[in-house]
């Protein structure tokens, strides 16, 4: 059984019970990154040039503005800001020159090449590449884990499943011929769990519907009672995910 500081956090996201445990892994990561921005990180010059240069993406955004360290943010945001007009303001003076021309151009060079760069802006994140460059090692590390553990093959054999992008991910690592000589034991397993999770999540997510029809109030919830939270989980990873609060509100779901 080999537990050490980098395969900690995978056993026991195996163990969690929830419908992902890489989802797991990656709402702590996520956390732990937000964590970081607002902390003492934020007076690196490493990390505001990052940010200055990439920025976060609306997502991130909304998650660092939810906290209650504003200061770190706003301090972020006002060298950002500062940056992005830099770049972009000769890029708005040309594309402006050149609408405002009396002879239509025949292409709007300019124009075009501004919403390249905005675009560009627009799709970075320093918080989803750091935390997606740690989320593929530690989908690396499960699949080493899965090739060459016994014992945590057998506890993987007993989470709930995957959400279906990171359940793609797994059998990617799984599909890499440097990894394996013979990776299809493993892929059959996965395959497998993952058949049984769905099935098992879709009967519980029907029970739900039916929970609506007055002939069936009085019948108890069993696990069904989250089903649709844990539902849009599975099909689209944590980010999919219902509020909290409405994990055991059925109503709030109507």
């Amino acid at each position: 059984m080999s537990y050490h500081i980098d395969t900690i956090p995978i056993w026991d996201a195996v163990r969690s019970g929830s419908e992902c445990p890489l989802c797991t892994l990656a709402r702590s990561v996520e956390s732990g990154m937000i964590e970081l921005y607002l902390g003492g990180s934020v007076m690196e010059p490493a990390t505001r040039i990052a940010v200055n240069d990439r920025g976060f993406c609306t997502r991130h955004l909304r998650m660092l503005w939810d906290s209650e360290q504003k200061l770190p943010l706003a301090l972020m945001l006002d060298t950002r800001m500062d940056t992005l007009l830099e770049k972009l303001r000769p890029l708005l003076q040309a594309a402006s020159d050149e609408a405002a021309r009396k002879k239509p151009a025949r292409k709007l060079t300019a124009a075009s090449k501004l919403l390249s760069a905005v675009e560009k802006e627009c799709a970075g994140c320093v918080v989803c590449e750091r935390s997606g460059a740690i989320m593929e090692r530690y989908t690396e590390t499960v699949a080493s884990m899965l090739s060459g553990d016994a014992d945590f093959r057998k506890s993987f054999a007993g989470c709930r499943g995957f959400c279906q992008p990171h359940f793609a991910a797994l059998l990617r690592e799984l599909l890499k011929p440097a990894l394996l000589r013979d990776p299809r034991p493993l892929i059959a397993m996965l395959c497998d769990l993952q058949r049984e999770a769905l099935s098992r999540l879709h009967e519980e997510t029907h029970f739900f519907t039916t929970k609506f029809n007055y002939r069936n109030a009085d019948k108890p919830w069993g696990t069904a009672k989250d089903a649709p939270q844990r539902a849009l989980q599975k099909l689209r990873g944590y980010e999919a995910g219902a509020p909290e609060d409405a994990q055991n509100d059925p109503d709030s779901l109507r």
